[in-house]
């Protein structure tokens, strides 16, 4: 049992790797020793970091559900902002991404999140 909890964490961890992987090779960027890792946050997140040639790449675990090319999109947004590059050119890359984003599933997936994780609301 322990086996098969291990592979189905390892699934959704192998996807946000790859889709590290993917952006990289589309931006031509090489030589980076890459950290991924799903974690629990309170919503709709993903962050990078890079320490000399460590580039960690943290997102939320709602995204694990999401397709292939959602989380493609998402990294690839968030790595351009780290390096700086312009985004028009990335265009037909981040549409699967920007859509998803924009869709009622996501504010929905959002909204469950802020409830179950996130602070109460004052009045």
């Amino acid at each position: 049992m322990d086996e098969q909890t291990n592979e189905m964490q390892a699934q959704p961890q192998a996807s946000l790797n790859l889709a590290v992987q993917n952006a990289l090779g589309k931006m031509q960027k090489q030589g980076y020793s890459v950290k991924t890792r799903f974690k629990d946050y309170s919503h709709l997140k993903c962050t990078a970091k890079m320490r000399f040639n460590q580039l960690e790449v943290f997102a939320t675990s709602a995204y694990a559900q999401t397709s292939q090319e959602v989380l493609d999109g998402l990294v690839l947004h968030v790595l351009l902002r780290l390096f700086r590059f312009k985004q028009a050119r990335f265009a037909p890359q981040l549409l699967a991404y920007k859509k998803f984003v924009a869709s009622a599933q996501a504010q929905e997936i959002s909204r469950q999140l802020i409830q179950s994780k996130g602070r109460k609301k004052k009045s």
